[in-house]
């Protein structure tokens, strides 16, 4: 469900129509996205998009893992810039598969484990935040190599959230995030923080602890 009502969001999320003028936050009023394509709050493109408009299944790993499950993403101290500028584009390759072969390897893999599958499970959508099961091929020079390359978003996701946890769809990835104590905990701390204008601290545990059991 969505309250998309510009034509640019309407074409963006595939609906099939804007929804009629704002009269209240209810479902009558909003519009039915295509079945599957963007489940969740998650899935908006609010969250997808990147500022150069590219997939970047590392940046929405670190997001996922820093913001949804509050586990530690940070950037190592000392890297040189090429190691953190994107891929060269091949046109033989998605942008999962790019970032995984320069990532993936050596010394770098050991974290990129932990970031990359969360947001390999969310290969399906464009740097804009499109639901796409096809991508373009974009030559080593920047420009369409005019064809599409197929896009695989299943996702072994046990080096991040354990054994046996993984993802075929958007629509599992948000259903296995839902049901993670993990998320919960993470929702209860952010929307304490939010609500006493703080970082929470050790005090704070009781309060938490409350949050979160009314949660579950």
């Amino acid at each position: 469900v969505s309250f998309a009502r510009g034509a640019e969001a309407v074409k963006l999320y595939g609906a099939p129509a804007a929804a009629p003028p704002l009269a209240s936050m209810n479902p009558e009023n909003a519009v039915r996205l295509p079945a599957g394509t963007h489940p969740g709050i998650l899935t908006r493109a609010a969250v997808l998009a990147t500022a150069s408009g590219t997939k970047n299944p590392v940046i929405r790993g670190v997001r996922l893992r820093r913001d949804v499950l509050c586990m530690p993403a940070s950037v190592p101290p000392n890297l040189p810039a090429e190691a953190l500028a994107p891929p060269p584009f091949d046109e033989s390759a998605t942008a999962r598969e790019r970032f995984a072969k320069k990532t993936l390897a050596g010394a770098c893999g050991g974290c990129h484990r932990s970031l990359n599958p969360l947001g390999d499970a969310l290969s399906n959508y464009s740097g804009l935040g499109r639901y796409e099961t096809t991508e373009p091929a974009i030559a080593e020079d920047g420009t369409y190599a005019g064809k599409q390359l197929p896009i695989d978003a299943a996702t072994d996701l046990a080096g991040v959230l354990g054994e046996g946890a993984r993802s075929s769809t958007p629509a599992e990835l948000m259903s296995l995030l839902a049901s993670r104590s993990e998320t919960m905990q993470c929702f209860a701390r952010a929307y304490a923080e939010y609500g006493l204008a703080r970082a929470v601290t050790d005090a704070d545990g009781c309060r938490l602890n409350r949050m979160w059991n009314r949660l579950q």
